[in-house]
């Protein structure tokens, strides 16, 4: 049996001198914030860190089972930082008007793909959040699982509707689009620990 090794606990190695904010449109603000902090490394050379800060993000799997199978909506986003579309868990950032992560989480799948649940039906997928580009960013999911519910007309406005859409599979079928169709971190970690979960509770 492996043994858990603990993460280091010195904290934080690299100290930070000095942060700038990063000359960036106004507007853009509402998604991120670009800091460039100058630092200290722990072998005491100095440095900078360029650091994006994100909102909360939410992630949701709405599992269905149908004939045995589990099914989930995926949503096909064209993604402008890699040029590509990508198929993902439908997701968003928390906004104000969200009173919870839940809420939050409620909000995004009714928006991106019609099916509507209620917040208190959602629960927690893993003990806390994802986060992806680490190296750089602070983006953070919190992943939540639900099933239930009804269908709408999702509340997609004409600009969302050009760069997503959405359609519902087959969990493995999803697994098999891992590194093809499907590339975005959360989502990919995400369908792996339920398919693991499936195949496990047999």
């Amino acid at each position: 049996m492996a043994i858990r090794k603990p993460l280091p606990s010195e904290f934080p190695p690299i100290q930070r001198l000095s942060t700038v904010e990063a000359d960036v449109p106004e507007g853009s603000k509402k998604y991120l914030n670009h800091f460039v902090d100058e630092v200290v490394r722990p072998d005491g050379s100095p440095g900078y860190h360029h650091r994006l800060e994100f909102a909360a993000g939410v992630m949701i799997a709405h599992l269905e089972r149908v004939s045995g199978r589990l099914w989930l909506p995926m949503v096909d986003h064209y993604r402008y930082p890699i040029n590509r579309w990508s198929r993902e868990l439908p997701s968003g950032g928390v906004e104000a008007r969200d009173a919870s992560l839940e809420d939050a989480a409620a909000r995004e799948l009714l928006e991106e793909t019609g099916v509507k649940v209620a917040p208190s039906d959602l629960r927690p997928l893993f003990p806390g959040p994802l986060y992806g580009s680490v190296g750089v960013a602070n983006q953070s999911f919190h992943i939540f699982e639900g099933s239930g519910g009804s269908v709408e007309l999702d509340n997609l406005d004409d600009e969302e509707r050009a760069v997503i859409s959405s359609s519902m599979y087959k969990l493995e079928d999803v697994h098999e689009m891992l590194g093809r169709e499907v590339v975005e971190s959360a989502t990919t970690a995400t369908i792996g620990h339920l398919l693991y979960r499936e195949v496990t509770n047999g």
